[in-house]
């Protein structure tokens, strides 16, 4: 049996979905394993969204654009972790499908205060439902316990 040690358990890799031809040392690595994590999660949400013609980063955007209203592209990227570059394309690319508007910020003119527009708060809704399915999916193999633990681990580290 070819298991690796987490916490006090033992997990038997080969009894994994699809074991991977990697070293058993990577699943040691909890850096390995949060961005192996993250890129099938990913993966799934990105194959919801895409009828949507969106990715995960114009959700985000939106997302929180919902919440707090008017925010420049600074804000934007620094509440999100978003490079620059990213912020630009993002926003471009939210601009050009009608789901953003961007308007001079009056307390200094040299910013845009961007908010989300009508038809974004209507596909929200729509594509909200479907990542909420693919989380549900992406996570269904974990009992409410794990789960609540899972979010309260991974909370700590952001």
């Amino acid at each position: 049996m070819q298991d690796s040690k987490v916490g006090n358990r033992r997990i038997d890799l080969t009894t994994m979905t699809s074991p991977p031809k990697l070293p058993l040392s990577l699943f040691n690595l909890v850096t390995f394993l949060l961005n192996r994590a993250a890129k099938i999660v990913l993966e799934q949400v990105e194959a919801e969204m895409s009828p949507f013609g969106i990715r995960a980063p114009h959700y985000v955007v939106m997302l929180l654009l919902t919440q707090d209203n008017m925010l420049s592209q600074k804000e934007i990227g620094e509440r999100l972790r978003l490079d620059r570059n990213m912020m630009v394309r993002v926003t471009d690319e939210l601009e050009q499908m009608g789901m953003i508007s961007r308007r001079r910020d009056p307390k200094d003119r040299r910013y845009y205060l961007i908010s989300v527009t009508p038809e974004a708060e209507d596909m929200l809704l729509q594509v909200g439902e479907k990542v909420s399915q693919a989380d549900a999916q992406v996570v269904n193999q974990l009992t409410q316990e794990e789960l609540d633990q899972l979010r309260l681990l991974l909370s700590k580290l952001i």
